[in-house]
């Protein structure tokens, strides 16, 4: 007879253990009857069949529950996502080429939709950005959003893909889907190449994965100006060939290291509400020549380690020193390297 005890199983019934896996309940419910099976008197046979009969109660119970739980979680995913603070285009610093580029591709025939129509220029479709890491990619995208007035629908392409069958061609079509009830909408799939990368054997299952990305896309492009797609990626190369034909990702944008007058500004941003002494801004771009962005907000918050331990050790508040901001840069170090820059370049002149 299994050692399983009344009051043991009592209490899981009288707490309602939904957090057992059904697989556990499963066997618990099978050691009962079988317990059941075994007794030799009868009142000790009926309490384990009833025992039994609560434990499948509450198997149903959890099913309930973790149905509940998948609806909630669908009804969240039906919803454009929307967080942090709320920037626009003059919140993102450097980039004009690829903010006027997105200007002319998607906030401009939303402005000016009679030119438009003159000319039969059509709206939508998709715009690709790539680059190194730490650019700004997906902030100009949430930018691009705002401006627009668009519901924002950022994806990183590894939360669309599941190890089960068919369910990541099913989360492509739902992301569509929900896009398609807003009034204006832009999807953005962050690291695409996870997703749509090239395609080799015919069977494999990503290459369904990014057939059904193209037969959305395909269902999007010209059919429904007001549903925009962007997808970004750090190495464009990878990105399967049907995917940047037009009409799918028919605009390549380079979003490349800010440039010299991006480096003052970033460092300006960063340090607008930080007590610092006169700092030579200058300097401090030309000392952070190659760096990304995400590169000069790690060396800022470097900095403020040394004033901050100064006040410790001084019990008196101080400001942050052009000394502090050196010493950060010169232990820095650059997160994008210049092959990665020569690549980057080689591929954008093509």
């Amino acid at each position: 007879m299994k050692q399983i005890s009344f009051e043991a199983v009592s209490l899981l019934i009288e707490q309602g253990e939904y957090d057992q896996s059904i697989t556990e309940l499963l066997k618990i419910k099978k050691a009962l009857l079988e317990n059941a099976k075994e007794a030799n008197v009868s009142q000790v046979k009926q309490k384990f069949v009833k025992q039994a009969t609560q434990v499948d109660q509450l198997i149903e119970k959890v099913r309930i529950k973790k149905d509940t739980e998948n609806e909630i979680e669908t009804e969240e995913m039906d919803k454009p996502i929307q967080t942090g603070k709320v920037v626009h285009f003059s919140d993102v610093i450097g980039l004009s080429d690829v903010k006027n580029a997105l200007r002319n591709r998607i906030i401009y025939p939303f402005e000016y939709p009679e030119i438009f129509e003159a000319f039969d220029k059509k709206a939508g479709g998709g715009v690709l950005l790539y680059g190194p890491p730490g650019t700004g990619k997906t902030l100009v995208v949430r930018a691009l959003a705002n401006e627009i007035g668009a519901d924002f629908y950022p994806m990183k392409c590894s939360d669309l893909l599941s190890k089960y069958f068919g369910e990541s061609e099913a989360n492509i079509k739902k992301l569509f889907a929900d896009a398609n009830k807003s009034k204006r909408a832009v999807i953005f799939f962050d690291e695409l190449d996870a997703l749509a990368s090239k395609r080799g054997d015919e069977t494999g299952p990503m290459n369904r994965v990014v057939a059904e990305l193209l037969t959305s896309i395909d269902g999007f492009s010209g059919s429904n100006p007001n549903v925009l797609i962007v997808g970004a990626t750090n190495m464009p190369w990878l990105l399967d060939d049907a995917l940047v034909r037009p009409p799918r990702f028919s605009e390549m944008i380079y979003v490349s290291i800010p440039d010299f007058d991006a480096r003052i500004d970033l460092f300006k941003l960063y340090l607008k509400n930080v007590q610092t002494e006169e700092l030579d801004y200058d300097l401090l771009a030309a000392l952070t020549e190659g760096h990304s962005a995400a590169d000069i907000t790690e060396i800022v918050e470097m900095s403020k380690n040394y004033p901050i331990q100064r006040a410790i050790k001084e019990a008196k508040i101080g400001s942050l020193k052009m000394d502090d901001l050196e010493v950060a840069i010169s232990n820095s170090r650059k997160s994008v390297t210049d092959e990665m820059l020569d690549t980057y370049e080689t591929f954008n002149e093509r």
